[in-house]
């Protein structure tokens, strides 16, 4: 008995390929893409990408008056200055 295998786009070049040609490449953003063997053989962005090197900011030294916790805070972060423990902004102190 002949089995029929079926096309599936590949992400890359749009092309039709077999099913059992088609792998599962992540993109690196969490993402898979579907590709064909021709375009997996070939040198991509992706390849070249290295990864990120965290780097450490010097973080200030605080302490929340309300609950006395103590705690670092990067000023260059995303985050709003506030006590990580009880979530006030109001009695903080640098040191």
């Amino acid at each position: 008995m002949i089995e029929d295998v079926q096309d599936m786009l590949c992400d890359r070049c749009r092309r039709p390929s077999l099913v059992t040609d088609i792998k599962y490449v992540a993109k690196g953003d969490g993402t898979r893409m579907a590709l064909c063997s021709k375009c997996r053989s070939k040198s991509t962005v992706m390849d070249k990408i290295t990864p990120h090197k965290v780097v450490k900011s010097e973080k200030d030294p605080y302490t929340c008056g309300r609950c006395g916790y103590k705690f670092r805070f990067d000023p260059y972060g995303v985050t709003a200055l506030k006590c990580p423990y009880c979530g006030k902004d109001d009695k903080l102190h640098q040191g």
